[in-house]
């Protein structure tokens, strides 16, 4: 790989929707898995517990304190996001269409 490669490699790796596949990689395979996870088609995720999510598994991954700044992001970044809230939980479902 060329010094060209790698920068557009680390450039693509420091992009939201990256990190956001690792995060939800890195939850899957932690004990944080129960704050988010990805719908069964694989076409979105889903958190569970937007509070364990913020406060356990963002920061790792994102500069984002709050739940709402995070969501902007997400907004902002796909071509088009369907959101879906749950009343009986603090579920959050986001499909990317």
């Amino acid at each position: 790989m060329n010094e060209g490669e790698q920068q557009q490699q680390q450039q693509q790796q420091q992009t939201f929707p990256f990190k956001l596949d690792e995060m939800l990689k890195y939850a899957r395979a932690s004990r944080v898995s129960s704050s988010i996870s990805w719908l069964a088609d694989g076409t979105g995720f889903v958190t569970h517990d937007k509070h364990a999510m913020m406060n356990d598994l963002t920061p790792v991954f994102f500069n984002h304190t709050q739940f709402r700044s995070f969501v902007s992001v997400l907004i902002l970044t796909a071509v088009a996001v369907e959101v879906a809230v749950s009343s009986s939980s603090s579920s959050f479902d986001f499909n990317v269409a």
